[in-house]
């Protein structure tokens, strides 16, 4: 018996098949991932305005509505909320650290 060389044209064509369908599934993915990358881009660029348009102020007052939205919500319970020096809600990044390590001097 001797060794078979080629395989017959069944076979040829079932790998060329294989290998069409393998590059389809490949430019499925890279097509994916494109539009993946285009979704992320316009999430970017709407954060972006979004941030560039947010100011203290208008924060504060969103937080203000919030808690009056809350208020009147039979679902409310008591929430700390911090304050600044004329009792509008404080927004921001804070940090967890004291400003001071320093033992406060009694008042004499």
């Amino acid at each position: 018996m001797g060794t078979r060389v080629g395989g017959n044209r069944s076979d040829e064509a079932q790998i060329a098949s294989q290998l069409q369908r393998k590059d389809t599934e490949i430019e499925i993915e890279r097509k994916e991932r494109t539009k993946r990358e285009v979704q992320a881009q316009g999430i970017a660029n709407a954060m972006q305005i979004i941030r560039g348009q947010l100011s203290a102020m208008y924060i504060q007052h969103e937080a203000i509505e919030a808690q009056k939205a809350m208020v009147n919500s039979p679902n409310h319970t008591v929430v700390y909320i911090p304050v600044g020096p004329v009792g509008v809600p404080l927004t921001g990044t804070f940090s967890t650290v004291p400003a001071s390590t320093t033992a406060a001097v009694p008042a004499q």
